[in-house]
């Protein structure tokens, strides 16, 4: 039995989202729908169905995936007790925000392990705004996060800053270039802070949109917009242009909205040995890209 198959299919199904499954496991999308194929195959079933809102699980997959995540919290379980008779190997436990590893190298977690053989590393994928929070009350001990940080007593150490644009389909554009009034702009959440500081700013191109937030998946909102449903903000590493020219992208103009990323650590009690380890890791390999 392929555990590694078992994991990908329940986080298919608990994401609706090849795209996230995929950031969470630090697989590429192709693989992961490659696995997906496989699983069916080997299985004799259709697990699941694409639509314009995403992934939808078949029946199939609705009976299928408790009986997965049991034998997945069972093997969680083998590596429990396993890990109990270890001789005390140093943990790093880091939070990364999701969309976070769409921009960072993908081989930052792999190079840090092979320099490091003896440091075991936790990795959790978690939204941006509770990756904050894991790091301020303890349960994690260095985070890739997003800025800008509101907590008081934390650290954040920029990697990298990029501009952020608008995408849409062309088919949402008036005759002049113009968007076309009642177009729908998606946010993730009127909490996570890039979309508080686009709704503060108001910016111009806003104006005849209908905002629609609360979608609780960026990978969902990605897979609308390519649909055509409405528009949405982000990097140009999270959402490339479609090769046949039906997608536009817009830069907005404004040196406070940008897409920033850095390493977030406490400043009282210091980081741990490990969590500085790594910070010198990644800012070393962030600034050689």
């Amino acid at each position: 039995m392929d555990i590694k198959k078992l994991a990908c299919f329940c986080l298919v199904y608990e994401t609706r989202s090849f795209a996230q499954a995929a950031e969470e496991l630090f697989f590429s999308r192709q693989a992961v729908g490659k696995m997906m194929k496989n699983a069916e195959a080997e299985w004799g079933v259709t697990l699941f169905e694409r639509d314009h809102a995403g992934v939808r699980p078949t029946a199939q997959a609705d009976a299928i995936y408790p009986l997965a995540k049991h034998i997945g919290e069972l093997y969680d379980g083998i590596l429990a007790v396993a890990d109990q008779g270890s001789q005390g190997e140093p943990v790093l436990r880091v939070a990364v925000a999701r969309g976070v590893s769409n921009t960072l190298p993908q081989r930052v977690f792999l190079d840090f392990a092979q320099k490091n053989p003896d440091i075991k590393v936790d990795i959790a994928i978690v939204d941006a705004i509770e990756c904050e929070a894991m790091v301020a009350d303890g349960r994690r001990d260095i985070a890739l996060a997003v800025a800008p940080v509101e907590s008081r007593g934390l650290r954040f150490m920029s990697l990298l800053r990029e501009p952020l644009y608008l995408y849409g389909s062309r088919a949402l554009l008036d005759e002049t270039g113009a968007i076309c009034a009642g177009t729908r702009l998606f946010l993730l959440d009127r909490n996570f802070k890039l979309d508080r500081l686009l709704l503060e700013e108001r910016r111009s191109f806003m104006e005849e949109l209908v905002i629609e937030d609360g979608l609780d998946s960026y990978d969902r909102i990605v897979e609308m917009v390519k649909a055509g449903a409405g528009m949405c903000v982000g990097p140009a590493c999270y959402l490339p242009l479609s090769e046949d020219g039906s997608m536009f992208r817009s830069p907005i103009e404004s040196e406070r909205y940008r897409w920033e990323i850095g390493l977030l650590m406490g400043v009282d009690p210091e980081p741990i040995e490990e969590a500085r380890l790594f910070a010198a890791h990644v800012t070393a390999l962030s600034l050689r890209q």
